[in-house]
């Protein structure tokens, strides 16, 4: 079955501290909607911007509320990564993410293939990889992902959904979200495991109605629903 993801915003107060009170009732109502799955310190959560101690306590937080959660614990610094990965084993959750190191725009493919295996290596969970050239400047394709072969899933965020199909081509088996708003509808209705939405963070009904569509091949429906998004 396909699954919608929510990159669950991260609030803050008027002191800049994330608002737990905020993001917990936030989580709840999401998971009352009826959202699979809730991925914690991505782009919309603001993950690049917080600080090691806020992206764990975004986890904590939200693991009070629902065990399906995928922790993004992306960093320039390794350490810091594999730290949170670590902390993490506290927690029965669905898996841990990374975005591609970014900033150096030549650093070589090997480091990066290095970067995720080490990851994969000290992670008590599954990892998936979270692909967002436009962010990082790094497209960690397919191949790539084949070549690490320690990677569970991916969040594609891409709008060439043939770029996201290309994973499957490599490991049928890989779990894959296309990370683009426009391309819920066709991205479950070419076989994807689903979308990583961050309107579902505002209109959740209307992206899991969306799913529900698709996920009957009901395809000219669901592209309807779906221009509301786009």
């Amino acid at each position: 079955m396909a699954e919608i993801v929510t990159p669950i915003i991260t609030p803050f107060t008027k002191d800049n501290k994330v608002d737990k009170e905020i993001l917990k009732s936030h989580a709840e109502n999401l998971v009352r909607k009826g959202i699979d799955v809730l991925f914690v310190n991505g782009t919309t959560g603001l993950g690049p911007s917080l600080t090691p101690e806020e992206k764990l306590e975004n986890l904590k937080v939200i693991y009070d509320v629902t065990d399906k959660v995928i922790f993004q614990v992306g960093s320039l610094n390794i350490d810091d990564a594999i730290k949170l990965a670590t902390l993490s084993k506290d927690y029965d959750i669905v898996g841990i993410a990374s975005y591609a190191p970014y900033y150096y725009p030549r650093l070589p493919e090997k480091h990066l293939i290095k970067y995720f295996k080490t990851l994969c290596e000290k992670s008590p969970h599954p990892v998936y990889l979270y692909n967002y050239p436009a962010a990082t400047g790094k497209d960690i394709d397919g191949k790539i992902a084949k070549e690490i072969g320690c990677i569970s899933g991916v969040k594609d965020t891409n709008d060439n959904l043939i770029h996201s199909l290309d994973y499957k081509r490599f490991n049928p088996n890989m779990i894959v979200y296309n990370g683009s708003d426009m391309l819920i509808a066709t991205a479950i209705s070419t076989g994807l495991n689903g979308s990583v939405t961050a309107a579902s963070n505002y209109l959740p009904e209307v992206t899991l109605t969306i799913k529900k569509l698709a996920s009957e091949k009901r395809i000219d429906e669901a592209i309807k629903i779906q221009f509301v998004l786009d």
